[in-house]
């Protein structure tokens, strides 16, 4: 009989020690799970598809707040001129993207093309399906934004064109806020090219 019973509770023993571990590993799996979700949802390598352009399905970076904040500025700019630009056909034209919130402290940017062609990329940004996006976040300046410069590369044609960009500002903890708008993000003004070709 006495053995029975210390049988009995090795194997109630065991049991308990089953279920504990079974809640520590649960809990273990649960933070890392969080973890990655902040993670992807920050996206600090860069990300496409979130500018206002037709083409895009799913525009806006939302996993950071649900909707465009007016503290947050996305400016397209070049020395050649302002939208609507008339261009030159075969012709490079040197642009910059302007982030700007003077709440936040690093910036990101997704930057695209309605023709899908003609984008460079610059220090800082790097091409990925047909759009520039930013390497990694960079800091604001101490008046509150941060710039990257790219190129557009007109077609040899008649033809209109149009640059869309979004802009994110953000707090720079490495997490998206949990949709928390702790990020502030905006779309900027589109900018218009027309190619023209001289006539002959």
């Amino acid at each position: 009989m006495k053995n029975c019973t210390i049988l009995v509770r090795n194997l109630l023993s065991k049991i308990g020690f089953l279920r504990f571990g079974s809640v520590v590993a649960l809990t273990s799996l649960a933070a890392i799970g969080t973890y990655a979700v902040m993670d992807v949802g920050a996206h600090s390598g860069g990300i496409t598809g979130r500018t206002n352009s037709p083409n895009t399905s799913t525009p806006g970076c939302t996993c950071h707040c649900a909707n465009p904040s007016s503290g947050t500025t996305v400016t397209l700019s070049t020395t050649s001129g302002s939208s609507p630009l008339t261009a030159s056909p075969s012709t490079t034209y040197d642009f910059t993207i302007t982030v700007a919130n003077s709440s936040e402290v690093d910036g990101g940017c997704d930057i695209a093309t309605y023709s899908t062609n003609g984008l460079s990329a610059g220090s800082g940004l790097y091409t990925s399906n047909n759009e520039l996006t930013h390497s990694s976040p960079k800091s604001f300046s101490g008046n509150g934004y941060c710039t990257w410069s790219f190129t557009y590369t007109t077609g040899s044609t008649d033809a209109w064109d149009t640059i869309y960009a979004a802009g994110n500002a953000v707090n720079g903890d490495g997490s998206n806020g949990n949709g928390n708008c702790t990020d502030n993000w905006n779309f900027a003004p589109k900018f218009i090219i027309h190619t023209v070709v001289p006539p002959k």
